[in-house]
């Protein structure tokens, strides 16, 4: 529409507007989209860094926990057997290992 009302009227001024609306729309469309771009990035970047943090703070605690249980298990398991077997040997029967 602006192409053809431009020819009706008079080339020279035709190919002015459109010209000049072309690059103003096309400039502020593109720093619009620009800046919603870098925008988009920043924040999406920080979502992944937290939730990368989460992430990071949750296993860790996890880990720390499994190993804590894993431990204390272990010695007691071994402490427990241990003291049965000293028992057993220092009332003369005959232990696990003996």
């Amino acid at each position: 529409m602006t192409t053809s009302v431009g020819m009706n009227q008079s080339d020279s001024v035709g190919m002015n507007k459109t010209t000049s609306v072309t690059m103003n729309i096309t400039e502020t469309a593109g720093m619009n989209m620009w800046q919603n771009a870098t925008l988009d990035y920043a924040l999406n970047a920080t979502n992944i860094l937290k939730i990368a943090s989460e992430n990071y703070s949750y296993d860790a605690k996890d880990i720390h926990t499994n190993a804590a249980e894993g431990i204390e298990v272990a010695a007691t398991k071994d402490y427990i057997q241990n003291s049965e077997q000293t028992v057993h040997n220092l009332s003369g029967e005959i232990g696990h290992n003996a």
